[in-house]
């Protein structure tokens, strides 16, 4: 049963098998062709990958380079989430259209070399809530950093459109923080969404003042 075993999609260390190969080898174990987190891809035996005595492609620069493994972890949870229907967090992610750009997706070295390690106590963090995963829109950031990007991707309803906060602000030329204090302050979303400073007005005493004498 093992040598028929179906490995499609899965990960053995930092090969993810991508298809079949079409042949055997010389123990009749299925042959699959994998995609290591470095780029390449390499055939490899069904046995090797079961008995796990394939995890790499050859390579060891990875291995190095990526902190025991955290960004790599952070590099196959950021694909699971978007990719797999099956994550308990595809809804928020996946299913809303979130990516990962086509230069991350199958190789982590591009990963690694745009984003560098990742500082101890941070995460990766996408600076537009409805951008992709892409060297444009993602950093290292602290969990502090992400609740307030998370709160300037706040959804607001305007005119029978809705948008995060942030999009609005460089729709209609607002700092999305200002926004954000607006709302604080108890303002309608209506009102919070008008460009320019919001001044209260003043009544004009002088010109209700009795006339003298």
């Amino acid at each position: 049963m093992a040598r028929c075993k179906d490995l499609l999609g899965k990960a053995f260390g930092l090969l993810t098998v991508s298809h079949d190969a079409g042949y055997r080898d010389g123990n009749n174990y299925r042959v699959w062709c994998c995609r290591c987190a470095c780029g390449t891809e390499v055939n490899v035996s069904a046995k090797n990958l079961l008995r796990g005595s394939a995890t790499t492609c050859g390579c060891r620069s990875i291995k190095r380079a990526s902190l025991s493994g955290r960004e790599y972890r952070i590099w196959t949870d950021m694909k699971t989430r978007c990719f797999n229907p099956r994550s308990n967090r595809y809804g928020r992610y996946g299913a809303r259209g979130i990516i990962v750009c086509e230069r991350w997706r199958d190789n982590f070295r591009a990963f690694l070399s745009d984003m560098g390690p990742c500082p101890p106590g941070m995460t990766i963090d996408r600076m537009d809530n409805d951008g992709p995963y892409s060297p444009d829109n993602c950093r290292w950031a602290t969990n502090v950093q992400q609740l307030r990007n998370y709160s300037r991707n706040r959804m607001l309803t305007l005119n029978g459109r809705t948008q995060c906060m942030s999009s609005w602000g460089r729709e209609l030329g607002i700092d999305p923080d200002r926004i954000q204090a607006r709302l604080a302050s108890g303002w309608s979303t209506e009102r919070a969404l008008l460009p320019g400073p919001q001044k209260r007005q003043r009544k004009d005493h002088a010109a209700t003042a009795l006339p003298l004498g």
